[in-house]
């Protein structure tokens, strides 16, 4: 009986390695990564990491690609109204610097490089929340060549996903969790003015809390640091293509130490896997950071990531106090530590700590680990813990690469390709800079050689030399065969300067071009014409609902969950109409709930029920080919007026301005005139979090910070599929005051939200109320509205 060949494995993957800094770059260059994802002064994620210039990457760039490496620049924060301009500058001038890919998030940054700069590779940030094979398929649709999927699929998920889409697929794979999807988290833009999506986090997730006064402080939503290095090939087979280290913030011996660890798994053959397993664990326990997780490998609700998520982060536990006595502090640690290393010692009550550097130490070998006796004076007690901050390998690896930086040498500038042949006493030059390519023929005298005939040698020998002039020479191919002749050296002087200064110019005339077109590009047709204002109310509880139905409405959006599917057909008769009664999916749709929610809004649709909001782009292609029109949540997070001109270009209607947005922002969008009228966020409870973990598993549904910021939790109620988990402040959002300017502001229609639980038909007549008559509503916040969004 005849066998079938054996399937060929997969393909390795991608290794991709954080660059915070110069150092941390040549890190993970020396330890073998295949590509840096790496981060400008300006709108970056990771505005707090030391970043790169422009011209950092006229170095960096060549480096990497002789080295066969990539560069991918992430642009991947919300864009004020001001900005766009700006960031179409650095998107033309990192075309022309060949970077790899673009990293974002911004859907007004994505509306503009493809209708503008369209030679540009995109990456979909995980700042976009996608998780599905809907959303995968969404970003293909729009022109996306990689989506870098939230850390919270599972790896059976990531496989489904991968079965259904053929997208690259980018995972993180080691470093920091977030308690919340990224993208939805408004805790640090909510209540510090420092918004996450603009890479100002203030981590408000590893805040201790207080379940009550007096209460001991915890860390309800501290989550442990991702480790997947055991899961390498199951992530392989699940048909990932990148494998992504977290770590823009963390030193260049953390890069270095994660890179190699990896490393060694991805290339070690099969039949020594164990072998490679166990020193890359050996390598990694050097590495300073919080206690280990394998994250939502396997389920989508672990428990673990918030059990072990209260240990800061002060470096690699490595041991216990096990007594302090006469100035000497005895030690039980488990894995080596070496002369020049920095402790820490850490109380179970937090506070400051002891810091130390390992000089004068006895060593004794115990079961478990080692036993040091050090001198110390700084009082420490029986169990406090015991990190390594840094080793001394790691300070001496800093070192070494900080002497390189200063004599690091090589090609710098604009990477310039050249296709050089002869034709009719002619040399003949096709010349390309990024996206621009230009073709020329010089004519000149060509002499019979007696020796030493024109080659591809003696081209790139005199076309390479460019000196201190904005370009190197990146590649040189022959067109054609070459003619036995000789060119003198001066009549390649001669084209080297003509060619550069007409590559100079074409370059020059292309960028304005383009930079001009991005004006055009936010410009819309005519407003409609003046109508009265449409009020929405939006709740997840059937009850709700029917209170604000027997109030005056434009029309009601209803949460697809059980509950309200379950009324509404009553919903529909108190509103007066199903055309009143629109329907929202939720922001996290999980992958073995798509089947489930598809079905639900083919029914609606038979039904006669024709408004959808969407709040991820997953949703736009669960609801292709079906007869809805199509409004934008807040969770889509516009901020600008590109951005609300590429909602326009996905086909919605209406859209919701991101809450975090402050008064300049709203005004510039609303001045826009936009046909598909953007919706104020009047009032409502707004999640701070949205997340797949469960805090009150710590024994609360609430905790009070240090100032006073009291934050309760709930259970999306009555989901069609797997639940997530909301974080509310105790103090509501409302611009319900600010409706007056708003309206002058040129938005005209309004949304009242009642989400997270129940609410009396008394407090929505409060709030509608309140929208009508332009007052502020007690006991709330503006949040960014008059302070300003940083």
């Amino acid at each position: 009986m005849p066998t079938s060949p054996p399937a060929s494995p997969p393909p390795k993957p991608e290794l991709l390695a954080p660059a915070g800094s110069w150092e941390s770059a040549l890190a993970a260059l020396e330890a073998g990564a295949d590509a840096l994802y790496l981060g400008l002064p300006e709108w970056s994620a990771r505005n707090r990491a030391t970043n790169f210039s422009l011209e950092d990457l006229r170095r960096l760039v060549p480096l990497a690609h002789g080295e066969g490496r990539k560069i991918y620049v992430a642009l991947n924060t919300l864009l004020k109204e001001d900005e766009v301009p700006r960031v179409a500058e650095t998107v033309w001038a990192l075309a022309c610097q060949g970077v790899d890919a673009l990293i974002i998030q911004d859907l007004g940054l994505w509306h503009l490089c493809r209708s503008i700069f369209p030679e540009v590779v995109l990456h979909a940030s995980t700042q976009m929340a996608v998780h599905s094979s809907a959303g995968v398929r969404q970003l293909d649709a729009m022109g996306f060549r990689r989506a870098i999927l939230a850390r919270e699929c599972t790896i059976p998920e990531i496989q489904e996903i991968h079965r259904k889409a053929s997208l690259p697929l980018e995972v993180f794979v080691h470093g920091a969790l977030c308690f919340s999807v990224s993208g939805l988290c408004r805790a640090s833009g909510a209540l510090l003015g420092r918004s996450a999506n603009r890479g100002l986090c203030a981590q408000v997730c590893r805040w201790g809390f207080r379940g009550a006064p007096g209460k001991p402080e915890r860390h309800p939503f501290s989550t442990s640091d991702l480790s997947l290095l055991e899961r390498v090939w199951d992530l392989t087979r699940a048909g990932v293509s990148s494998l992504k280290i977290e770590g823009r913030l963390k030193g260049a011996d953390y890069v270095h130490g994660v890179v190699r660890a990896y490393r060694k798994v991805l290339d070690a053959p099969d039949a020594d896997r164990e072998g490679a397993l166990g020193a890359a664990r050996e390598i990694l326990r050097a590495v300073p950071g919080r206690r280990a997780t394998e994250g939502y490998a396997f389920h989508p609700r672990p428990r673990e990531v918030l059990e072990k998520g209260s240990d800061p982060a002060f470096g690699a536990l490595v041991g216990r106090v096990v007594r302090w006595k006469d100035n000497t502090l005895t030690l039980q640690v488990s894995s080596p530590v070496g002369r020049g290393d920095r402790l820490r010692i850490q109380g179970e009550g937090g506070g400051q700590g002891t810091a130390l550097v390992l000089r004068a130490f006895r060593r004794e070998t115990v079961p478990g680990g080692y036993r040091l006796s050090i001198p110390c004076t700084d009082k420490a007690t029986r169990g406090d813990r015991v990190y390594r901050a840094k080793s001394a390998k790691g300070e001496e690896l800093e070192q070494a690469l900080t002497k390189r930086l200063k004599s690091l040498s090589g090609p710098a500038g604009l990477p310039l390709e050249l296709a050089v042949g002869v034709e009719d006493d002619a040399l003949t030059v096709s010349a390309r800079v990024g996206p621009l390519e230009i073709r020329h023929a010089f004519p000149m005298d060509l002499y019979p050689a007696q020796a030493h005939p024109l080659d591809k040698g003696v081209l790139e020998r005199h076309l390479s030399r460019l000196g201190s002039t904005s370009y190197y020479l990146a590649k040189l191919t022959v067109e054609g065969r070459l003619p036995p002749v000789v060119i003198p050296p001066s009549a390649f002087k001669a084209v080297r300067a003509a060619l550069l200064n007409r590559v100079d110019a074409a370059l020059a005339a292309e960028g304005q071009r383009r930079l001009e077109a991005v004006r055009g590009l936010r410009r819309a047709p005519d407003p409609e014409p003046a109508r009265s204002a449409h009020l929405w109310v939006r709740a997840e509880s059937s009850r709700t609902l029917k209170g604000a139905a027997r109030l005056p409405l434009s029309g009601a959006v209803a949460a697809l969950n059980r509950d309200c599917l379950g009324a509404r057909d009553r919903l529909a008769e108190a509103l007066g109409s199903r055309e009143k009664l629109a329907w929202e999916l939720p922001a996290w749709t999980a992958e073995g709930d798509l089947e489930t929610a598809r079905r639900e809004l083919e029914v609606l649709a038979r039904e006669g029920y024709r408004d959808l909001w969407v709040t991820n782009l997953a949703h736009l292609e669960l609801a292709r080919g079906l007869p809805f029109r199509l409004h934008g949540g807040w969770e889509l997070n516009v901020l600008n007026g590109w951005a609300a001109a590429a909602l326009r270009a996905l086909d919605l209607r209406t859209f919701v301005p991101s809450p975090e947005a402050d008064r300049e922002s709203l005004g510039a969008i609303g001045r826009a005139g936009w046909p598909l009228r953007p919706i104020g966020y009047a009032c409502g409870n707004l999640p701070l979090f949205v997340s797949r973990l469960e805090p009150g598993r710590q024994g609360a549904d609430s905790a009070e910070s240090a100032d006073g910021r009291r934050l309760w939790w709930s259970e999306a109620p009555k989901p069609l599929g797997r639940g997530w988990t909301r974080v509310y402040s105790a103090e509501p959002f409302s611009w319900t005051g600010r409706v007056g300017e708003l309206k002058a502001l040129g938005i005209g229609d309004y949304l009242a939200d009642f989400q997270g639980r129940p609410y009396p038909e008394a407090e929505v007549k409060a709030a509608l109320r309140a929208i009508e008559r332009s007052e502020p509503l007690p006991d709330t916040t503006e949040e960014n509205y008059a302070r300003g969004l940083h």
